[in-house]
């Protein structure tokens, strides 16, 4: 976070899909998403100008950082801190990033959407190591029979799966959306 607040810059976690330029939102001071099911900001996707006002107040919220509390630290807490009072240090998207985890995973893991391509400047994959690293518990519902069928994914199930993951996996690995066969 110092070097996007000293040199301005684009930050993005190392599990968010661009799906287009972020370009058009270079212009703003501060740009993030936030979560449509809890109103607070996602830090997965940060676009900044250098010494943006917001970094520096997000930057200082970190003096009260608790470990056991990873998002109360990066969304909860600056949300109530910072964005609440100077709403006009941020330039909102509403859901543009693909940055609410709860709205995402079934859109990602369980359906077959065609409308991300259009809808989304960035996805959040909410994954690690090709396996989507939320609890199922939380992504689905608390729902065991809404979980996915698959969790863990390689260039092989992606071929055939019908998902909106797979849609994106396919055009990185095989420049098509449509199923490999």
């Amino acid at each position: 976070m110092q070097i996007l607040l000293e040199f301005g810059g684009i930050y993005l976690d190392n599990d968010v899909y661009v799906v287009k330029s972020l370009d058009p939102l270079r212009k703003f001071e501060m740009t993030l998403d936030f979560e449509n099911t809890t109103g607070f900001m996602g830090s997965q996707v940060q676009i900044a100008h250098k010494r943006a006002r917001f970094l520096r107040l997000f930057l200082q919220t970190y003096q009260k950082y608790d470990p056991n509390k990873w998002y109360w630290n990066a969304g909860e807490y600056p949300t109530n801190i910072i964005i609440k009072r100077f709403p006009h240090l941020v330039h909102r998207m509403n859901g543009e990033f693909g940055v609410d985890g709860r709205e995402m995973c079934p859109i990602l893991y369980k359906q077959n959407v065609n409308y991300w391509q259009n809808n989304y400047f960035t996805i959040h994959l909410l994954m690690r190591n090709n396996n989507i690293k939320h609890h199922y518990e939380w992504c689905f519902k608390y729902k065991p029979e809404d979980y996915p069928s698959i969790r863990y994914f390689d260039e092989e199930n992606v071929k055939t799966l019908n998902t909106t993951f797979a849609q994106m996996a396919r055009l990185v690995l095989y420049n098509t959306i449509d199923f490999i066969v």
